[in-house]
C-alpha cells in the first residue's frame, strides 16, 4: 500500500527517533547459540512467507531445547481483527501505533523489556514500528536482515539474500549462529 503524504511526514519523524536510539560504540558480546536459552522473533504477520518462517524457526528453536516468544505486527485495527493470539505467539497492531508509527502495548513493552538472549528480526522491509521493537529490545543479540539503512540495531546480520527469501535467510541465520563460538 503505498505511503500518503503525511505517512511519509511520520515515517521522516519516526526514523529521525530511531536514529537517536543507535548506538555506536555498543559493548561486544561473544555470542553462544548453545549457551543462548530465550529468543524472541518479529515479523511481519501480513507477509505470509514471514508468518511461515517465523512459524518454522520457532519450531526448530523449540525443538533445540529455547524458550521462544514471537512478535508479529497486523496493519489492521484490533478491533476489526478475528485472530487470537496462540501460546508464544502474540501480536500488536495498526491501532497500537502512535503519530510516529510506535507501538503503544502492555505486550509491546513486555517484549522489548525481556532480556532474550537473541532476538531475530524476520521482516524483509523496514517498518518503522519493528524498528522501535528492535532498537528498545533488552536483548544480548539482535540479528536481522543486512539492509540500506542508516539506522541499524543488529549485532549479526545477514545479506546476498533477495527479500523474497525469507526460509533461506530463516535457515543460514540459525547456521551461522551456531558456528559462532564452536
Amino acid at each position: 500500500m503505498p505511503l500518503t503524504f503525511i505517512d511519509n511526514i511520520r515515517t521522516f519523524f519516526a526514523n529521525q527517533s530511531l536514529k537517536k536510539l543507535v548506538k555506536p560504540g555498543k559493548e561486544q558480546y561473544r555470542f553462544n547459540y548453545v549457551q543462548c536459552k530465550t529468543v524472541g522473533i518479529v515479523y511481519n504477520a501480513d507477509n505470509k512467507a514471514e508468518t511461515r518462517a517465523a512459524i518454522e524457526l520457532y519450531d526448530k528453536l523449540k525443538g533445540d531445547g529455547k524458550q521462544v516468544a514471537t512478535l508479529g505486527y497486523l496493519n489492521i485495527d484490533k478491533k476489526k481483527t478475528t485472530i487470537h493470539p496462540k501460546l508464544g505467539y502474540d501480536y500488536f497492531y495498526r491501532s497500537d501505533l502512535d503519530w510516529k508509527f510506535f507501538p503503544k502495548n502492555g505486550i509491546v513493552d513486555t517484549f522489548m523489556n525481556t532480556p532474550y538472549g537473541l532476538v531475530v528480526d524476520l521482516t524483509t522491509q523496514p517498518l518503522a514500528a519493528v524498528d522501535y521493537v528492535i532498537g528498545h529490545s533488552k536483548a544480548t543479540t539482535k540479528a536481522g536482515h543486512l539492509r540500506n539503512s542508516n539506522i541499524v540495531f543488529y549485532d549479526f546480520m545477514i545479506g546476498g539474500l533477495p527479500n523474497e527469501n525469507i526460509d533461506t535467510f530463516a535457515a543460514q541465520l540459525i547456521h551461522y549462529l551456531k558456528l559462532l563460538n564452536n
